[in-house]
């Protein structure tokens, strides 16, 4: 479906046109009664409870539980787009609301790609390692713009005081005017300079002809340590945090292991381990793959 999405928004692009081939309405019917016949074998298979919202965070069926809301969103979402397509077909003077509200619906059929991450484990661990790095992430770019506007405000003042005296050119002027004419484009050059956005001797030229050479070394100094610094530690952090959440991924697989391990190990029922079930669980090839990627022997156990 997602293959089919990209072609067909690749169609629109090239054509321009809400005249679509018949193929591509006929495969996305194909594919809304292909999830809709998959929710129903889900709905068979997991009973109400694979749609009780009301579950605890801490339970099995939790993510289940919002996967199926997640696909019946999606499936809607098709339906609805379907339905569009119907109405411009046959209305070819329909408002232009409807044709706005058919193109958010294939944007937001995009979001189903997200699907994967279920399938795939390791995209559910990059996933997870990169919203552990959020918070930490969020706070670096906190102290980068506020890097970037206390340079950004030292070089306006300068430029603008250099204006205001009149002693250059009017080219040199449009040239200052272009590259450090207000705060805001003087933060956008400075952004650009330490994230390869444009070539950071580009901005330094004018300050170093027009204004001052003194300019050169303190537009250094803000290259060296917003790329050097800044951006180094922004990396170090946001590998520190995705470590993390790496360990603490399989520190919560070992858990369910073993915990699963407990399930099928308690002979009696009791739901409780003795000794003898300890030992037989010990002995289990699983648990010696357990022990192993805890450093730990059996005997220690």
């Amino acid at each position: 479906d997602a293959a089919l999405m990209c072609w067909e928004v690749d169609w629109y692009a090239k054509q321009l046109s809400d005249d679509a081939p018949l193929y591509f309405r006929l495969f996305n019917l194909m594919f809304i009664l292909l999830f809709a016949f998959e929710m129903v074998v889900h709905a068979f298979a997991h009973g109400v409870s694979g749609w009780d919202i009301c579950r605890r965070p801490n339970s099995e069926t939790f993510r289940l539980v919002w996967w199926n809301m997640f696909d019946g969103f999606m499936l809607l979402l098709q339906v609805l787009q379907e339905t569009l397509y119907a109405v411009i077909k046959t209305h070819p003077d329909a408002p232009d609301s409807v044709r706005i509200l058919l193109r958010i619906v294939c944007v937001c059929r995009g979001l189903r790609m997200i699907r994967a991450v279920r399938i795939m484990a390791e995209l559910q661990r990059l996933l997870r390692s990169i919203i552990a790095s959020l918070r930490a992430l969020f706070w670096a770019i906190v102290l980068l713009f506020m890097f970037i506007i206390m340079f950004g405000l030292f070089f306006t003042q300068i430029v603008s005081s250099v204006r205001k005296g009149g002693d250059i050119s009017l080219e040199d002027e449009e040239m200052l005017k272009e590259k450090w004419g207000t705060l805001f484009i003087s933060t956008q050059v400075l952004y650009q300079s330490i994230t390869g956005g444009i070539d950071w001797s580009d901005a330094m030229t004018p300050l170093e002809e027009e204004v001052s050479v003194w300019m050169v070394p303190v537009f250094m100094l803000f290259i060296a340590f917003g790329l050097l610094c800044l951006i180094n530690v922004f990396t170090g952090v946001s590998v520190e945090a995705a470590l993390a959440q790496g360990s603490y991924d399989q520190t919560r697989f070992v858990s369910t292991l073993i915990r699963k391990l407990c399930r099928d190990f308690d002979t009696s029922g009791d739901d409780a381990i003795d000794k003898d079930e300890f030992k037989l669980m010990c002995d289990s090839k699983q648990m010696r793959i357990i022990f192993q990627d805890l450093d730990l022997d059996v005997s220690e156990a």
